[in-house]
């Protein structure tokens, strides 16, 4: 199912002045300032992780004429200067408001995009994951491991559990409700990652093209008709010596479903998702 929004003027708070020296300067605010604008002024993306962005990414590149060789691996630096912040403020306001420039999005049931966000940055130690290891190895610590060294060894459990006390307004933009990357702007059409391939024939046909939709950077899962046990308590060791992961599904249970049913109402009542769609 796809969403179609009335268009709604940006907000200028997203807009900021501010003094620097002596001088009145003005940026970009996020999320804007992370949407993508092609050099023809048609078309604005806004990505949100882990909601198929890398490919969409590879797609506005070549939708810009690059070929696959020229960008290889490279689309997230590639990417920079297409941001609207690199047009300015005053330049970015005219783009948003411009009823000419056809703006999309796309959304993912948030239990599975916050599995595929676990999976994908905190199997492992990196600048994602490390304040959120620090924190849950700080309530796990005692005296005799003090000085133990970050691992990455977290459940999706114990993820879940950070995440309740954790702002999510200001959060890592992976797990950021999906609703603070779209507020207080319009929207010509929101695509649902469910129906990605689907979807995304409607925004080939709203702007003419037919550059093909890459798949890339996507995390393999296995079928989800596969009986597996309840896996969200354990580690990324234990994760990774199964075959393949298993659908999202088996990583909640009736506590942690509740839980972030509770931290993504907003998003879940917005975008339509239940829980298992497949279920219903």
């Amino acid at each position: 199912m796809t969403t179609l929004l009335t268009r709604t003027r940006a907000r200028g708070s997203h807009f900021g002045i501010h003094h620097v020296r002596g001088l009145v300067t003005a940026r970009v605010h996020w999320p804007e300032c992370n949407y993508l604008v092609d050099a023809r002024r048609i078309v604005l993306y806004c990505p949100i992780m882990k909601v198929a962005c890398s490919s969409i990414m590879r797609w506005f590149l070549r939708f810009q004429g690059l070929s696959e060789q020229e960008i290889g691996c490279r689309e997230h630096d590639l990417i920079l200067p297409y941001q609207l912040r690199k047009c300015g403020a005053w330049r970015a306001t005219q783009i948003l408001l411009d009823a000419n420039v056809f703006l999309f999005a796309f959304v993912r049931n948030p239990w599975s995009r916050l599995v595929s966000a676990y999976l994908n940055q905190l199997l492992t130690v990196s600048d994602v994951s490390a304040p959120v290891l620090r924190a849950i190895q700080r309530r796990r610590r005692t005296a005799s491991d003090s000085a133990s060294p970050l691992r990455a060894d977290i459940t999706f459990e114990e993820f879940v559990s950070f995440l309740e006390r954790e702002n999510l307004r200001t959060c890592n933009v992976h797990w950021k409700p999906q609703h603070h990357f779209l507020e207080g702007n319009r929207f010509d059409f929101i695509g649902k990652f469910e129906s990605l391939e689907t979807d995304f024939q409607i925004v080939q046909g709203r702007l003419g093209t037919d550059v093909p939709l890459p798949r890339v950077n996507t995390t393999s899962y296995a079928s989800q008709t596969a009986k597996t046990d309840f896996v969200g308590r354990c580690t990324p060791a234990e994760l990774r010596r199964l075959p393949a992961f298993p659908h999202y599904r088996y990583f909640y249970s009736p506590a942690t479903r509740e839980t972030v049913a509770r931290l993504y109402a907003r998003d879940i009542a917005r975008f339509g998702y239940t829980f298992d769609p497949d279920a219903a």
